[in-house]
Order: C-alpha cells, then sequence, then structure tokens
C-alpha cells in the first residue's frame, strides 16, 4: 500500500521539454506488511526537484499523458531512481526493482486504469533491465 501525504505542486519550467520544479516537498508512505513486522518508509522528494513526470514517447501522450493521472507516481519513481543511479539509495528502496514495484502501487494508489498501470509498469521493468 501508499499513501499520498500532501499534495504535489509544481512548475513547469519548460513546455517542450515537459520540465517541472516542485514548489515544496512531496510526501509519500509506503505501508505494508513484510512477514510479521509493519513496514513504514517515508519517501520525502525535495522541494526543486526536476522531472519529466511519465517518461511517455510522444506518439502515446493521448492514451498515456505524461502529466496526467500518473504523474505523482511518475514523480516519486524519478526521485528513488536518481538516488540509485547516484550511489545513495533510499533505504527503502535501494534496488530498480523495488522502485518499480513502489511505481506500480503508487500508480495503483492514483486510480490509473489496470491496463495503463501494468504497460508503464512492465516498460520501466524492461528499461531498467537495461540499464
Amino acid at each position: 500500500m501508499a499513501e499520498f501525504i500532501n499534495e504535489l505542486r509544481v512548475t513547469r519550467i519548460d513546455r517542450k521539454l515537459r520540465r517541472y520544479r516542485l514548489d515544496a516537498p512531496f510526501t509519500v508512505r509506503k505501508t505494508g506488511h513484510r512477514g510479521t513486522s509493519v513496514m513504514r518508509d517515508l519517501v520525502v522528494v525535495p522541494s526543486g526537484f526536476l522531472t519529466d513526470g511519465a517518461s511517455v514517447p510522444s506518439w502515446l501522450w493521448g492514451a498515456i499523458p505524461p502529466d496526467g493521472m500518473s504523474f505523482k507516481a511518475a514523480v516519486v519513481h524519478d526521485w528513488l531512481c536518481l538516488l540509485i543511479d547516484q550511489g545513495r539509495p533510499h533505504p527503502g528502496f535501494v534496488t530498480r526493482r523495488r522502485c518499480d514495484d513502489f511505481f506500480l502501487e503508487l500508480l495503483e494508489e492514483s486510480r490509473v486504469p489496470a491496463i495503463q498501470r501494468w504497460a508503464m509498469y512492465l516498460a520501466v521493468r524492461w528499461f531498467s533491465d537495461r540499464l
């Protein structure tokens, strides 16, 4: 399970490149059970973080808009993947697989339709395996 703690506030800084800057920290809580212990992880995406939202090819924007229902999930996924790429992963999300799985949970929390949700998840898994 996942829970968005606060509203995502962004400013679009480049329309052509679909670049956004967070105007305030954005916080998400990962909740769930692992064995018999309860796991709770907070993810705080900092103010000033730059993102392009969901990395969707432009020819698919009609079906999967990069700044649509999946936008909040994409911002968190971008942040967690950046931390891994920089060699300082979030303690609760130390692998790309964990980040991608959390992305799927966030898409569900965002009420992204199942077909779109799974297509986006499979795309990030496929590209994660190629990094």
